[in-house]
């Protein structure tokens, strides 16, 4: 693996505090490498390996109880920032 450095907004590295937390994660290392993995598979640009596919339930599991906890919050964030 290759290290990069990379700036994200304060409340990005809250949620990502958040799902390690609430273990989902073992770090928010791990959260981020999930999260550019995804991406590059979704947009066809990653062939998933299997052990990707051994840990699609946990990774699918994590998605869905992020989905649940930025819609939670997030209208909640928006309107403040409006």
């Amino acid at each position: 693996m290759k290290l990069i450095t990379l700036y994200l907004p304060e409340t990005y590295i809250k949620e990502l505090n958040q799902l390690v937390a609430e273990r989902f994660f073992p770090n928010r290392a791990e959260a981020i490498r999930a999260s550019v993995r995804d991406l590059l598979v979704e947009f066809g640009r990653f062939q998933a390996k299997s052990d990707y596919k051994a840990s699609e339930k946990n990774v699918l599991a994590a998605v869905e109880r992020a989905a649940e906890l930025q819609e939670r919050h997030a209208p909640r964030r928006f309107k403040e920032a409006s």
